[in-house]
């Protein structure tokens, strides 16, 4: 009986495990937004990382006790939101007015590329583009999890653009207030 159930288990554990093998081993998730303000200032603003928490996915109004801070260069930034939850973001490259790419990593062991993309679609109007990109390598339990890592982050994705959106948007309102 005992001979049975092992073998039943390791017949199970061998088939998850041979399906893995067939399932996708990355995951890119595009959202993009356009947002009436030039290239320039787009570029500028999302490249100022101690603002992120007003308007990312990463948010104090999401996460109200979150404790995040940067270095002094503005290249790099670590989160904690109690009781457990880490990331830390780097700027890996950057062409000016063009693209930003972030590595982030969530917790101890959950890296990923943050992408933006910046096209201008006039003077005053510029196309962003946001991307994630997920390698999941031959770690086969991750890929089982990347449909529904999927489903999670897609809402985040929109939820930062439209932060993006509307902060530069408030702030413009607010200049134009001033002048």
């Amino acid at each position: 009986m005992l001979k049975k159930i092992v073998l039943v288990l390791g017949s199970i554990f061998l088939i998850l495990f041979i399906g893995a093998l067939f399932l996708d081993k990355s995951l890119t998730l595009t959202e993009e937004i356009q947002v009436n303000k030039p290239i320039e200032t787009v570029y500028s603003f999302v490249r100022k990382l101690p603002q992120w928490p007003q308007w990312t996915f990463w948010s104090q109004k999401r996460y109200p006790n979150m404790q995040f801070s940067c270095n002094d260069q503005n290249t790099s930034c670590t989160w904690l939101i109690p009781p457990a939850n880490t990331g830390k973001l780097k700027l890996q490259k950057e062409i000016k007015n063009q693209k930003q790419v972030y590595e982030v990593l969530l917790g101890e062991n959950f890296p990923f590329l943050l992408t933006f993309s910046f096209s201008k679609v006039h003077a005053n109007k510029t196309n962003v583009q946001m991307q994630i990109y997920v390698e999941t390598g031959y770690n086969i339990f991750m890929r089982y999890f990347l449909p529904m890592l999927k489903s999670k982050m897609q809402p985040d994705l929109q939820y930062t653009l439209n932060g993006l959106k509307n902060s530069s948007d408030s702030r413009q309102n607010a200049e134009n207030r001033r002048n």
